[in-house]
Order: structure tokens, then sequence, then C-alpha cells
């Protein structure tokens, strides 16, 4: 009854919720983390009971496997086309939507393989360049996590 066309699912929270079933039917979700120290096991539990309650599941299968990493989020909160050279090109910076957003962009790099100009495509295009202030930054999205989720909470109650 979830997603019978194998869409993926991304909302609009701060404190992003994304799902979608893989090619053997296996649901994946995501999510983040506000302190590393032993996020490995608390972190997918969360994820565990946030999906059976958003999805309204009676019961959800057993958790099988937990991984964690780091979004790969742009100043400007799009995800991006890299051009790497003359034929390669690179999808990135799903921003910690990438559950869903990588679903979509699959079907862009496509178009780009079957020789649509990148330039033509939906996402920007440019070549890699430096992040300014990025060894700062990239800590940013954990440290408002706690002020994402109070505010998501508000937004529930107006």
């Amino acid at each position: 009854r979830l997603l019978p066309g194998g869409q993926g699912v991304g909302d609009t929270r701060r404190n992003l919720f994304t799902f979608r079933f893989d090619a053997d039917n296996r649901l994946i979700s995501g999510g983040m983390h506000i302190l590393s120290a032993g996020a490995d096991r608390r972190v997918p539990q969360t994820i565990w009971r946030r999906l059976a309650a958003r999805l309204d599941l009676p019961d959800l299968p057993p958790l099988v496997y937990g991984w964690s990493g780091m979004a790969a989020v742009e100043p400007d909160f799009l995800p991006h086309l890299l051009d790497l050279g003359p034929g390669l090109i690179a999808g990135r910076a799903c921003n910690g939507r990438g559950i869903a957003m990588t679903t979509a962009m699959g079907k862009v790099l496509a178009d780009w393989a079957a020789g649509t100009d990148a330039r033509e495509l939906p996402l920007p295009f440019a070549p890699p360049a430096p992040i300014p202030f990025h060894a700062l930054l990239r800590h940013a999205p954990n440290m408002l996590l706690g002020w994402s989720m109070l505010r998501d909470r508000m937004d529930e109650t107006a």
C-alpha cells in the first residue's frame, strides 16, 4: 500500500523524513543525529520508530541494518551536477534527502547519458568548487538539529 509506483518520499520538515523501497523491496529511511557518541545504535532505532508512527504502521519488520555518514549539503541547499571533465559528470549534495532525491536524480543523469546537454538539465551544473569555511560549516546541520526539531514541533501545533 506504500509507494506502489516505486517513488521516493522526502518531506519539507527541517528534521527530514525520507523513505523508499529498494530493488529487494526493503524499506530504506534515514535521519540525523546531534551527538555522534552512540549514534550507530541510537539513530537507527529512532528512525525505525518514526517510520512506524509517521506511516501509521502497526508493525515494522525487524531493523536489519543501520549505517551512518555525512550528508553532502550545498550552501544553496540544492543538489548539484559536477562537471568532472569531458564525458564525465557526477550528481551530489542531496542535502540529507538523498533517499528520495537520488531516485529523481537518476532520471536526470540517464537523460545526460542519453545525450542531453548537461546545461539543459534541471540541476545546477558546474565544476567542483571549494565551500568557504567548510571546516566549520560541515558541522552546522548537526549543531542546528535540536532547534530544527523544535521548530518542526511548533509548526505541527500551529
